[in-house]
């Protein structure tokens, strides 16, 4: 796969990770929408990966319900996004920041 000079893959490929900011039950349709705009043949496999890990989920031996590695419930950060709750922590980094600028060195001995 030639990730770095092929800029519809590179594109593709950033996208994918896109589908945990949608609502939850848009999940499948997007997904499949994103799937079918895909035309290069080497994406298959991450396609498909994608699908049975996130999306979807594969059938077990035997069993009728499919599971997902990863539910769409427990990965799906749309809430996270339109609720504005802060998901990093910048906020925290910054008062650590200022803290050891208060110290002349940054491992000082006690």
């Amino acid at each position: 796969m030639d990730y770095e000079n092929n800029e519809e893959i590179r594109s593709y490929v950033r996208c994918l990770p896109t589908i945990a900011f949608v609502p939850p039950d848009d999940v499948e349709e997007d997904f499949e929408l994103l799937a079918e705009s895909q035309t290069v043949q080497q994406l298959d496999e991450l396609t498909s990966f994608f699908e049975h890990a996130y999306v979807r989920g594969s059938r077990r031996r035997g069993l009728v319900a499919t599971y997902c590695m990863f539910p769409v419930a427990t990965l799906n950060q749309h809430a996270a996004g339109s609720d504005a709750i802060n998901g990093s922590t910048n906020a925290v980094e910054g008062w650590h920041h200022r803290l050891q600028s208060l110290f002349l060195s940054h491992h000082h001995t006690v």
